[in-house]
């Protein structure tokens, strides 16, 4: 067994078995993480508050060397948090704003790919810095540090050089006639951003 300390993102926390929990993390040395956190609902435990969705932690994680079918690799066994969500508590709207984000970025990401561009813009999205930044930017900037600029695309069904939406499923850029309307709401919102947009998610066009 290996031992890991990280800085972590939490993106998810569901229960597993009857105590235990499956914690999905973006880590600053590893990228994303699905690890599992033994007996973190048990009342007496003090490991499940600071691994909360949308919390900053350092984390210690053990990295297993062999594997049964349907076990996590790896285990968190000790977490402290550094930022918590309770800054987004007094607004809801915020709240449900930065859960479709993280939830966008976990869709997005594979286990194990290190990407320090997205540690960074990560850290700079879920700070009080960009609480008033629109959704729009924060979805684009985040496109195109992993891959899918919107500024080079188009309609992937009638070529139209506005593109209004982005699918998460099929990983194509639709303009808003294309854009199934039973769709949208499962379709990230596209179009163009500025470089100076971009700087404020963390210059991801370096």
């Amino acid at each position: 067994m290996l031992e890991h300390y990280t800085e972590a993102f939490v993106f998810d926390n569901k229960i597993n078995k009857e105590l235990d929990a499956v914690i999905t993390l973006y880590t600053r040395d590893f990228g994303k993480v699905i690890a599992r956190a033994k007996s973190a609902r048990k009342i007496t435990s003090k490991l499940n508050s600071h691994l909360q969705p949308l919390n900053f932690a350092n984390v210690r994680l053990i990295e297993k060397n062999a594997l049964s079918a349907g076990k996590q690799r790896f285990q968190v066994v000790d977490a402290l948090t550094i930022e918590n969500n309770s800054r987004w508590e007094k607004n809801p709207g915020n709240l449900a704003k930065f859960l479709n984000i993280a939830q966008f970025i976990n869709e997005m990401t594979f286990e194990l790919h290190q990407d320090l561009r997205l540690w960074q813009a990560i850290k700079k999205i879920f700070s009080a810095d960009l609480v008033e930044l629109e959704d729009r930017i924060i979805y684009l900037g985040l496109l195109k540090i992993l891959g899918f600029d919107s500024e080079h695309a188009s309609c992937v069904v009638c070529d139209n050089p506005q593109t209004d939406y982005f699918s998460k499923s099929e990983h194509i850029f639709l303009c808003i006639k294309c854009a199934c309307p039973a769709k949208r709401d499962s379709l990230a919102a596209a179009g163009k951003i500025t470089q100076n947009q971009l700087l404020f998610i963390g210059n991801a066009g370096r």
